[in-house]
């Protein structure tokens, strides 16, 4: 399975940004390899203008795959890489 980048300093900042549950933190590395294998966006360059246009993308797509296809799964997906954007913002400072 592919690995995020900075995967391990990002668990790090989710131990102590949230998500609390291991499940939860599992979750968000699950959909943020997701799009990092579509879209390629998962990395210090991250910004929320491309959140939103690969939010817009999955929302539009969700019909052509089998997985992560619901609106509950968008909307997990987005809350995941925005996390991610603040790690990368807590991470330049």
């Amino acid at each position: 399975m592919n690995e995020l980048r900075n995967e391990e300093k990002f668990l790090t900042f989710m131990n102590n940004n949230g998500p609390k549950a291991k499940k939860s933190k599992n979750n968000y590395i699950s959909w943020l390899r997701f799009i990092s294998t579509k879209y390629n966006i998962v990395d210090d360059q991250i910004t929320q203008e491309k959140i939103d246009r690969v939010s817009v993308n999955i929302q539009n797509t969700s019909d052509d795959r089998s997985i992560y296809n619901t609106q509950k799964d968008v909307s997990n997906i987005k809350s995941a890489m925005n996390k991610y954007l603040k790690f990368v913002i807590a991470t330049k400072k």
